[in-house]
């Protein structure tokens, strides 16, 4: 069963493409650093257990021109996100709380297609370097264990570069890091600044 990050990121995807197909005309994309911000929404599922974690993060990226309508952006982003707090009553300890945050490194590799001036879509891969920290609250005490976890994921994404340097990206990817599967959606704003 698809999960709500991955059919919004179908529905991104398909929209765009439509939008594009249409259009005949290619455009030059330019070379330069871009910087940007956003917001993030993750499913993640394991064999015993689903949970929904969103957040904040922000990123670089140097846009490399290849020809008429193609772009490599090598970038990196790093994000934080939370997921609802679980409780629990214990028999001799009392309600326990749980808090989940986890803390993204990514670094990866977008190949973009340029289709118009302004819109693109592409496929990327990137290295998830992930950090989980497990906060359990007890009557009287707070403690706290993290641990991490790394490997390749892949992804797709759409966007465009509106006037001087504005850029729109929606962004979908997944990754599994030992028995758990991540999918993520991101919605970010940047600037790109381009090279003369």
């Amino acid at each position: 069963m698809r999960t709500h990050a991955s059919v919004i990121a179908a529905a991104v995807v398909a929209a765009m493409i439509a939008i594009l197909m249409p259009i005949q005309s290619f455009a030059e994309p330019t070379s330069g650093f871009g910087i940007f911000a956003g917001i993030s929404s993750t499913d993640i599922s394991a064999d015993t257990a689903e949970l929904d974690a969103s957040g904040l993060g922000v990123g670089l990226d140097y846009q490399i021109a290849l020809q008429e309508n193609l772009s490599l952006n090598p970038f990196l982003m790093l994000f934080h996100e939370e997921a609802d707090s679980q409780t629990a009553t214990v028999p001799f300890f009392g309600t326990i709380t749980v808090e989940r945050e986890f803390d993204y490194q990514i670094l990866g590799l977008q190949l973009r297609f340029w289709p118009h001036e302004q819109f693109f879509v592409g496929a990327q891969v990137a290295n998830h370097d992930v950090e989980e920290t497990l906060t359990f609250t007890f009557p009287g005490e707070t403690v706290s264990d993290s641990a991490s976890e790394s490997d390749v994921g892949f992804g797709v994404a759409a966007g465009a570069q509106v006037g001087e340097g504005l850029t729109l990206t929606a962004q979908y990817d997944t990754v599994e890091l030992n028995g758990t599967d991540f999918e993520t959606l991101r919605l970010l704003i940047g600037w790109r600044f381009s090279m003369p």
